[in-house]
């Protein structure tokens, strides 16, 4: 279950204090109106222990009685007040400290038009080196900027995607192989390329053959869902993720890409998984159309980060360079992350990749990581206002959260 610090209920409302002024007065007029109705009604001598009871003792003993059980409700609502309160700073650690596991990436493999040329997507978004061309789709259907995969001539997209996914999972398998044999697999393929579920599924087992891991299928979530719902599972078992994320198409619209994106996850720190890391993936949190503040002050937080620790953000989705949003955080915590000055939309570059979005910010964000070892900041926006967001930091960093 995703981590959502808004479904906690806020704190107990503090119990009203019984007024002393208010019981006061209310002493005085019980004690008169006690002798005044004693006055009223006593037919006999007005002497003796049973007229004095009537006058002072049973309007002073009815007074006590009501302020007793008023001061015992007050404390009983204290007291409930104080155990929630408690028990709520207990859900809100718990909940916090399973918002801040981590995943540690090991493997990251990203095709993109790029490729060919050598260059990485972050070095190339801050060089501004885009290869966005306009060039006819390989359906003919007409001159559209966009940029495709190298592939053989007359190829379409399902034939590229296939030779292309391959290659990735056979560097792949090696990776994963490399675990001791008490980590659980998981895997989750994320393709848009004309590929058949099914196709897809039978292109793993055929690549994965060899391999004796056995592995358990994360298909049925479609994008980095994926790996927020992997940070929820048992922090007790070791485990791996594997993200094969992929755009390839026959019809591309204005201003998209494709790209091939292979990224491996773990639980375990380098000693005990024996696969050194490249960097921290932090949890990503969903942020709906008007609480994008919230969200990346919780992503943030589940990065344990102050808002003027981030160098750069890596962005990708329609949209993003103008996001409302995205433009209300700059300016609500002061980030010095205007377009092209510490804020890098990777669609610029390479088109907006579709399926493999996600995953193409966090490839470029840890690279960064990697090279300055300071703190990343990764945006995906889904459209219509919404988005994820996450940090990535370098594991040569010190660990401030540990992943439990």
């Amino acid at each position: 279950m995703p981590v959502n610090l808004d479904a906690v209920p806020q704190k107990a409302t503090k119990a009203n204090r019984p007024r002393n002024l208010r019981w006061l007065i209310a002493l005085v007029v019980f004690m008169v109106a006690g002798g005044f109705l004693t006055l009223w009604f006593w037919r006999s001598s007005r002497a003796g222990s049973t007229f004095w009871f009537y006058f002072l003792v049973l309007p002073f003993s009815l007074w006590l009685f009501l302020f007793s059980f008023r001061r015992l409700i007050y404390k009983g609502k204290q007291v409930w007040a104080s155990a929630w309160d408690a028990e709520r700073e207990n859900i809100v650690l718990h909940e916090t400290l399973r918002g801040q596991r981590y995943a540690r990436l090991v493997y990251c493999d990203t095709t993109t038009a790029l490729t060919p040329k050598r260059q990485s997507l972050a070095k190339a978004a801050l060089a501004n080196n885009s290869v966005l061309e306009s060039s006819h789709s390989r359906a003919g259907e007409g001159v559209i900027r966009h940029c495709r995969l190298a592939g053989e001539k007359g190829a379409d997209a399902a034939a590229i995607a296939t030779i292309v996914i391959r290659q990735a999972l056979s560097k792949v398998v090696p990776v994963i192989s490399s675990f001791p044999e008490n980590f659980n697999c998981y895997v989750s393929l994320q393709i848009s390329a004309g590929i058949t579920q099914e196709e897809l599924q039978a292109l793993w087992e055929q690549t994965t053959s060899d391999s004796q891991r056995t592995t358990t299928s994360f298909s049925h979530y479609t994008d980095i869902s994926a790996l927020d719902a992997w940070l929820d599972l048992p922090p007790m078992s070791a485990s791996v993720l594997v993200i094969v994320a992929a755009q390839v198409t026959d019809h591309p619209h204005e201003n998209t890409g494709e790209a091939v994106c292979c990224q491996v996850f773990c639980n375990r720190e380098e000693a005990q998984s024996g696969v050194p890391t490249l960097a921290n993936v932090h949890r990503p949190e969903k942020s709906d159309k008007g609480r994008a503040v919230n969200s990346f002050d919780r992503s943030l937080l589940w990065a344990n980060l102050k808002p003027d620790a981030i160098e750069n953000a890596w962005l990708s989705g329609e949209g993003m360079g103008s996001d409302e949003n995205w433009l209300e955080i700059i300016e609500k915590f002061g980030l010095a992350l205007k377009q092209g000055q510490g804020s890098w939309l990777l669609d610029n570059v390479i088109g907006y990749p579709g399926k493999a979005a996600p995953w193409v910010t966090i490839d470029a964000a840890r690279e960064k990581a990697g090279m300055t070892g300071e703190p990343q900041l990764y945006v995906w926006g889904t459209g219509n206002g919404a988005s994820w967001i996450g940090a990535v930091t370098s594991p040569k960093a010190s660990e401030a959260v540990d992943a439990r």
